[in-house]
Parts: structure tokens; C-alpha cells; sequence
């Protein structure tokens, strides 16, 4: 019996959620399914690989239809190749087929606009830098324990959707301004951000001699001196699921007055935190301590 004519054709399209969908067009009237090939020609040590799964027109939605796992692969071949499908194809009523059409594969490139993060990112950078050294601090991870320090140029200061790594290279991150932007607003003082002690809540820390963590597991673990961040954070990006959200800035100037610059449990930090901000940080009637001074 001859095919349908070859009118199909299909994407499979990551979305900026991760969820894939099968995206179809060109679906004849009488369609009952829509057919997935799976093929993977025959190598030395590997056999032929074909196989079809159906999905019912009725499952989908405006011509699209979320892919599960099962339906992304097939699983890998004996030497290790993923099966996944890379052919479309229509079946009507009758049991018929289209000639298969080769499917496409896409991924959905995030575009938002960071202007306003890239600008209040560099500020803080300039700001949050101390009389004699540019903003650094240590980041702790309390799942597993690793930590690394997080440093910055000693002559300058930049924001970018770029990161340098050493002094050789660098590589892009879309999302970078916006991580970035939320990870800054943790060294950022608000008054719902503290605890009854006066303590900031958002994993901000550290004494200069050497500090000390409570990991996940319940366990104490030693890290380097300085001023820390434990992660997660209190605050942490998280990409919309549609491209041109407007995404929040949260370093206003009305609203990251205070900075956290130095290491908060440092008894020398009365004597820093006068020579940069000359005031009394230290409130000696409710022997609080924090860079704040609350």
C-alpha cells in the first residue's frame, strides 16, 4: 500500500525549563498518530537499531506535546551510542504511513535583558571592596563540604555575562548577571534578613582566623579565615520559564545601603570598619556585633 505523502514534519525542542517537547506541523486531517523512528545504522560489533514508538494525535496540544524520558531514549546501543528518535512520521485511520520526514533538534536560547544587574553589580563591586583589597570571601558548600575562594582583580573591577578563569581564559554564561546579581544580595543588609541575635540570616559569615561550618550531615568542618558564604544561600537564581520575563534587579541603591565587606565574628573588625566607614560600628550597651551596627 503506498505512503501518505511526506507532509510531517517535526522538532524536538528543549525548552529554557528543560522540559523537551515533540513539536509537530503539516498533520494530515485523518492523522490518529504520530509516529517516532528510532534508527541506528549498523557498525562493526553493533547491529541494526530500528524501532518506532506511537504517540496519539489526541495527546497533543497546538501541534506540540511533551516528550517524556522514556520516549527521549531507547537507551544506548553496545557500544554506547544513545538511541533517540531522528525520524517523524503520520499514521491515519487505516493504519497508513507518511514517508518519514528527519527530525530537528532545538534548543531554546534564554534572552533577558541584564542591563540593569550588569550596572548594579559593578557598583557593588567597587563598593563592597575594602581600603586595601577587592571583594573576596570563602564559599562553603554545607551539602558536601568542598569550598573554594571566590576572589576578585586587585586593580579593577568588572561585570559581564564572562567569567575568567586564571589569567589564560574565560567562558560565557547567559544567566551569569542575574546569578550573580541575587548571589550579591546576600552580602546585602535588611532588617528581615536577621535573626534575634542581630545575626544575618542569608549564609553570610566568617571569622579572619579561620572558620568553622556545621555541614548538612550535622558534622563541624574547618575552612579557611576570611569572610564566608555558606550555599545554598538565602538567595538564589532561578531562570523564568519564558524568554523576556522581567527579571527583578535587587541591588537598587535604596536598597543595599549596607554592605558586607569583612569577616562579621572578627573582634579587629571595630577597629576596620571605623577607619572605613568612621562610625562607632560597635554597640557597646547591647554588646551587639555585626557589621551593620544592630
Amino acid at each position: 500500500m503506498p505512503l501518505q505523502q511526506p507532509t510531517v514534519s517535526g522538532s524536538i525542542v528543549t525548552e529554557l525549563d528543560g522540559t523537551v517537547n515533540l513539536e509537530v506541523s503539516g498533520v494530515p486531517a485523518n492523522t490518529t498518530a504520530v509516529r517516532l523512528n528510532y534508527i541506528v545504522l549498523p557498525t562493526p560489533g553493533q547491529s541494526l537499531v530500528n524501532q518506532t514508538r506511537d504517540i496519539p494525535i489526541s495527546n497533543f496540544s497546538g501541534g506540540a506535546y511533551s516528550l517524556p524520558p522514556s520516549l527521549q531514549s531507547l537507551g544506548k546501543t553496545s557500544l554506547g551510542i544513545n538511541i533517540v528518535p531522528n525520524y517523524v512520521q503520520s499514521v491515519d485511520v487505516s493504519g497508513n504511513t507518511s514517508a518519514a520526514t528527519r527530525l530537528n533538534y532545538q534548543t531554546i536560547t534564554p534572552y533577558f535583558d541584564g542591563r540593569a544587574q550588569l550596572k548594579q553589580n559593578l557598583i557593588f563591586l567597587l563598593r563592597a571592596a575594602t581600603v586595601d583589597a577587592p571583594f573576596n570571601y570563602v564559599e562553603i558548600n554545607t551539602n558536601t563540604g568542598n569550598w573554594n575562594i571566590v576572589s576578585n582583580p586587585d586593580n579593577y573591577s568588572y561585570a559581564s555575562f564572562y567569567i575568567i578563569s586564571g589569567n589564560y581564559y574565560y567562558y560565557g554564561n547567559n544567566m551569569e548577571p542575574f546569578q550573580d546579581n541575587y548571589l550579591y544580595r546576600n552580602f546585602v543588609f535588611n532588617s528581615t534578613n536577621l535573626d534575634s541575635n542581630g545575626r544575618i540570616t542569608t549564609g553570610v559569615g566568617g571569622y579572619y582566623y579561620g572558620n568553622e561550618a556545621q555541614l548538612a550531615s550535622g558534622f563541624w568542618q574547618d575552612f579557611p579565615g576570611g569572610l564566608m558564604l555558606l550555599t545554598p544561600p538565602a538567595f538564589q537564581f532561578q531562570s523564568p520559564p519564558t524568554n523576556g520575563t522581567v527579571i527583578p534587579a535587587l541591588l537598587a541603591t535604596n536598597n543595599s545601603r549596607w554592605l558586607v565587606s569583612y569577616a562579621l565574628d572578627t573582634l579587629r573588625l571595630g577597629y576596620r570598619r571605623r577607619i572605613l566607614f568612621s562610625q562607632n560600628w560597635h554597640d557597646e550597651q547591647h554588646g551587639r556585633w555585626n557589621v551593620f551596627d544592630v
